[in-house]
C-alpha cells in the first residue's frame, strides 16, 4: 500500500515511502520480538500450538506482557510502533485517494486483530497450561527486552524515527530519476 502511494513530489510527510520506511523499522523489532517470543515457548514447552499460550501470564508474566506489547503493535493499537506504521502508511494511500485499498487494508488489520487477541485472550482469561515457570535464556531476554522498548519508544516518541525515515526518503527520492 505504501510503494503505491509513493510520489516524488510530496507536500506532505505522509508519503508512501515514509510509511514504508517507518513500516519496516517499527515492524522489524515487533515481528522478531513477538517470533522470539514463539521460539522461546516452543523450546521450553515443545509447542507452537495456541493451548501452550494458556495461562502464560502465571507461568512467565513478564513474557506474556512482551508478547502482548508485540502482538497489540502488529495490531496497530496506539503507544506501539505498529500504530505509526500503519497510519503513515494508510494516510499515505488516502492522501493519493486510493480509497479502496485503505478499504482492502483495513479489513485485512481486522481480521489480523482477531487472530492476535486471541492469542492474548489465551494468555490471560483461560486456564493455566501446562508446566510450571518458563526458564528463558538471558541472552533471549536481553533481546526481547530491546525489541520492547524499541517498539513502545516508536510508539510514544515517533518524532525522532519519523524525522529518520523523511531524511531517508528524501534522499532515496533525489537518487531515483
Amino acid at each position: 500500500m505504501g510503494l503505491v502511494a509513493v510520489t516524488s513530489s510530496s507536500p506532505s510527510a505522509m508519503d508512501g515511502l515514509n510509511g514504508v520506511l517507518l513500516y519496516l523499522f517499527a515492524y522489524l523489532f515487533t515481528n522478531v520480538g513477538a517470533f522470539l517470543v514463539v521460539m522461546a515457548l516452543e523450546e521450553t514447552v515443545d509447542s507452537t500450538h495456541i493451548s501452550a499460550y494458556r495461562g502464560l501470564i502465571k507461568r512467565a508474566p513478564w513474557l506474556a506482557v512482551m508478547f502482548t506489547i508485540f502482538l497489540l503493535s502488529l495490531t496497530g493499537i496506539p503507544l506501539t510502533g505498529g500504530f505509526f506504521g500503519k497510519f503513515y502508511v494508510f494516510g499515505a494511500a488516502i492522501q493519493r485517494q486510493y480509497f479502496w485499498l485503505a478499504g482492502i487494508g483495513m479489513i485485512n488489520a481486522g481480521i489480523a486483530a482477531f487472530y492476535y487477541l486471541r492469542v492474548v485472550r489465551e494468555m490471560y482469561f483461560t486456564s493455566e497450561g501446562e508446566g510450571d515457570t518458563l526458564d528463558v535464556p538471558m541472552a533471549l531476554q536481553t533481546s526481547l527486552l530491546i525489541c520492547t522498548i524499541v517498539t513502545l519508544w516508536i510508539g510514544v516518541y515517533p518524532s525522532a524515527v519519523i524525522d529518520w525515515v523523511s531524511n531517508a526518503s528524501v534522499q532515496l527520492l533525489s537518487v531515483v530519476p
